[in-house]
């Protein structure tokens, strides 16, 4: 997996991903843009339902379900 991989290596790999649920699985950090410009910079744990909700323009909530975070899309915006 891309996680062993960078432990293993002692290295950071940047992935550019638009799916939510791909990121929250794989992720530890995360730079979240819209139209270029940051909207957050954080770790798993402080990421807010409202930077994901104004990044992709939606409407939804982060739930964590056996320990694993899952954004839960409400409406769209």
């Amino acid at each position: 997996s891309l996680r062993r991989l960078a432990k293993d290596k002692g290295i950071a790999i940047l992935i550019s991903l638009h799916n939510i649920q791909s990121a929250l699985s794989i992720g530890d950090y995360y730079l979240l843009l819209r139209h270029g410009e940051g909207v957050a910079y954080c770790a798993k744990e402080e990421l807010t339902d409202e930077a994901i909700n104004t990044t992709f323009g939606v409407q939804g909530k982060i739930l964590d379900i056996h320990n694993h975070k899952v954004f839960i899309l409400e409406e769209k915006l």
